[in-house]
């Protein structure tokens, strides 16, 4: 009986233990770190809808004690759209000779992209110091926002502990909340809700798996959904994020 109880305690007091483990979310990368980091896109409007996978290799030039500059450059982009009852698909693996007029010009704004460097400066909490794009295509704003796009807390976070993170983007304001929903050894487990207001209005949801040890977003779903101007437009975004060994 005795044993049985002291079982049943340090069972108790482990289940306790895990459930108020706490952790700091902090970037940890080092010179000469690589990441390969996939994106999949899709965009959905009444009259438009649009699909655009893209790889990119992201390489950390230099730390600066608790921060990291990095280039990040595209190596592959897919791209397919339908507009007005048209199809049309391009890819920068592509032949311009196997595609009709339409799919030539994608490819070539496709092909443009792949010549881009995004420099950026970090901080270990995710925040953004500087960033910029040579050449700066049109377009590259967006992208270059993507770059930390998520900024951890400086407190240490629990099971049931949220942060919040407001940021504008091209007339919209994006409010976020992430809460952690779990934590592993290896893994943080995120949830992910929010608010888009100004020149659209709507909401987002998602989750995001993050690197414990590198703080990096392992994985993420986000599902953006808003009326713009009258229209409704719905947007999912997948990320995968891997070290190169």
């Amino acid at each position: 009986m005795k044993k049985f109880l002291a079982v049943v305690l340090l069972a108790a007091f482990t289940t306790v233990s895990v459930a108020q483990e706490s952790v700091k979310l902090r970037l940890n990368y080092k010179k000469g770190d690589s990441y390969v980091m996939k994106i999949n896109m899709n965009q959905n409007m009444p009259a438009m809808s649009m699909n655009m996978k893209m790889n990119a290799k992201v390489d950390i030039t230099d730390v600066n004690g608790e921060n990291y500059l990095s280039e990040t450059k595209f190596t592959k982009i897919d791209m397919g759209m339908m507009q007005g009852g048209m199809q049309m698909a391009a890819s920068t693996e592509d032949k311009t000779e196997d595609l009709d007029v339409m799919s030539q010009q994608i490819k070539g704004q496709l092909d443009e992209m792949l010549t881009v460097i995004i420099t950026s400066e970090t901080n270990n909490l995710g925040e953004v110091i500087n960033v910029e794009a040579a050449p700066n295509l049109p377009g590259m704003d967006q992208m270059k926002n993507q770059i930390g796009s998520v900024t951890y807390p400086e407190k240490a976070l629990k099971i049931g502990d949220s942060w919040t993170d407001e940021k504008t983007e091209q007339g919209m304001v994006i409010k976020t909340t992430y809460k952690v929903k779990s934590i592993s050894k290896d893994v943080v487990g995120i949830d992910i809700t929010g608010e888009v207001s100004g020149i659209g209005e709507g909401k987002l949801s998602g989750s995001m798996d993050l690197d414990r040890a590198s703080g990096i977003p392992k994985t993420s779903t986000l599902v953006m959904e808003m009326n713009v101007q009258g229209q409704d437009m719905k947007t999912n975004v997948s990320t995968t994020m891997e070290k190169v060994i």
